[in-house]
């Protein structure tokens, strides 16, 4: 439980002190009894949040309770919560006595909590959004990819069916589908392969390089630790090196990629850096460039959602390098 440090002062209505419990003198590093027959402003210094209640001490009022503020010797403000009573006298020797509650340490917390609950709704919007972006680009593969494959086996098959094909319709057919089932697995493997679960981080990132390598015609180099990682890691920085991959397949036209993960210091430190024509991070919100700007956007908010850290460097050029970190 938070322990709310209690204050005590007697003070006359022209800010003199009658009297300083230890724990409001300690504030200022001295003892009770160099700090009575003191002015308060003197000692405490003056906060406007005082001084309504003040002028209202003057004649004869008491503001009964009040937020106000103190001033250490180190020179940090404290928030303290005061209650009052007047104790007698009038004009400027009616004296006035108060408990106060320093609440700076609470107040601190309830803006911290306020900030977390901020934070927490902003990351559940992302992880919405994120969602929302990832199957609408799953949507569009599946279309570009297998929907027109099947769509043309079906016109094929028809055809054949309906006595009008060539006699190498039923061929091509087969070659379509076969085509279609190559992409299907291609999808499924890029969205988690097995290979993650079975074997880990190195082999399926050694994987996925190679595929895309294959296919699109660049050199990869792989260097990841053999080591299994908690699961979760080992997803997300998959799904990171996979979206930082097929930007350079699908825009990076390069000759050449590299790949390197490693652990320092209990964190996992990674890399994809290609040699292709790079683009403009500054443009990537441009028409052309929506399917890129798509892509680094979820990559760059799964990487802070799990509380790491991803910066993303290219030009015109001069290649892509994506680099992440992200806690163990």
């Amino acid at each position: 439980m938070m322990e709310l440090p209690l204050y005590a002062v007697i003070t006359t209505a022209d800010r003199t002190i009658r009297f300083c419990n230890r724990a409001l003198a300690a504030l200022v590093e001295l003892e009770p009894d160099k700090v009575v027959g003191r002015d308060w402003d003197d000692i405490f210094d003056g906060f406007a949040e005082d001084q309504a209640s003040w002028d209202r001490f003057l004649v004869g009022l008491v503001t009964r309770q009040y937020h106000g503020r103190v001033r250490d010797a180190a020179g940090f403000v404290h928030d303290v919560f005061w209650s009052n009573v007047l104790l007698g006298g009038s004009g400027s020797s009616a004296m006035l006595a108060s408990i106060g509650h320093d609440v700076t340490d609470s107040i601190a917390a309830a803006e911290m909590l306020a900030a977390a609950n901020a934070d927490r709704e902003r990351l559940v919007a992302a992880v919405l959004a994120a969602e929302v972006e990832e199957r609408a680009r799953l949507a569009e593969a599946l279309h570009d990819d297998t929907v027109q494959a099947l769509t043309a086996t079906l016109i094929q098959l028809d055809s054949a069916l309906a006595g009008r094909g060539q006699p190498t319709t039923l061929a091509r057919a087969r070659d379509t589908l076969a085509d279609a089932l190559v992409r299907m697995r291609r999808l499924m493997f890029n969205l988690r392969p097995r290979l993650l679960d079975d074997e880990g981080l190195s082999a399926a990132i050694s994987q996925l390089a190679d595929e895309f390598a294959r296919d699109d015609g660049f050199e990869a180099t792989v260097q990841v630790p053999q080591r299994r990682l908690p699961r979760a890691v080992e997803e997300l920085a998959y799904r990171t090196v996979r979206e930082a991959v097929i930007n350079c397949a699908r825009h990076g036209r390069a000759g050449h990629l590299a790949i390197t993960i490693e652990i320092v210091d209990g964190v996992l430190v990674g890399e994809v850096a290609d040699d292709g024509v790079g683009f403009d991070p500054g443009a990537i919100g441009a028409r052309r460039d929506a399917n890129l700007h798509v892509g680094i956007a979820s990559m760059a908010e799964r990487v802070r959602l799990a509380r790491g850290e991803i910066e993303i460097e290219s030009a015109p050029g001069a290649g892509t390098t994506v680099r992440f970190r992200m806690p163990l």
